[in-house]
């Protein structure tokens, strides 16, 4: 599950050094600041479909002055 955190930092399109990926056995917590819910929902798509992921607790926070 390594792969989510290489994934994002691929994709321009999102703040990956803003994100915090940490997995727990299957789980995977997301925790940083990030630009819009548009960005949220795509990071955490991209979570969602990473092989072995089976729960994925959200923790992002939007701010887009902060970016």
């Amino acid at each position: 599950m390594t792969n989510i955190r290489k994934t994002l930092e691929r994709s321009g399109d999102f703040a990956a050094d803003k994100t915090q990926v940490i997995t727990r056995g299957t789980k995977v917590i997301l925790n940083g600041t990030i630009r819009s819910r548009l960005e949220k929902q795509a990071v955490e798509r991209v979570t969602w479909l990473t092989p072995g992921v089976s729960m994925v607790d959200n923790h992002l926070i939007i701010n887009s002055s902060k970016i």
